[in-house]
């Protein structure tokens, strides 16, 4: 079994220098159409005007849009949480030197250094 990335000490590097991108988009895209198009068939057929109609489905769209992102996001992460805890015991279990390498530098870049950094990542690695 294959590992997803590179271990080598510049690859670690260059991943936890990477910024953290989610995106929302298409969550709020989808959820902006239900919400108009659920508001335009439930209003539309109790003979209220067009300007309440279009106020309602507005109103509706950004409820719903952010509503969805939300929830989405929130499932997004759970799932993403799992793949990347499954992933790293597969690491763990593979190639533990270059998990170890990662938690040094993880540890290095938060100020770590000595005998400190070493008997933190003896800890952690255990």
């Amino acid at each position: 079994m294959a590992l997803e990335h590179e271990h080598t000490s510049h690859a670690i590097a260059a991943r936890l220098a990477e910024p953290i991108r989610p995106s929302y988009l298409r969550d709020w895209v989808i959820g902006g159409i239900d919400g108009a198009v659920t508001t335009s068939a439930n209003v539309a057929g109790a003979g209220l005007s067009s300007i309440v109609v279009i106020i309602l489905g507005v109103a509706n769209l950004i409820i719903d849009s952010i509503s969805m992102t939300a929830n989405s996001g929130i499932k997004a992460e759970n799932d993403d949480s799992r793949r990347l805890r499954d992933m790293k015991r597969r690491h763990i279990r593979l190639a533990p030197e270059h998990e170890r390498e990662e938690v040094l530098q993880i540890f290095r870049n938060k100020g770590f250094s000595g005998e400190t950094l070493n008997r933190a990542v003896e800890t952690i690695s255990r």
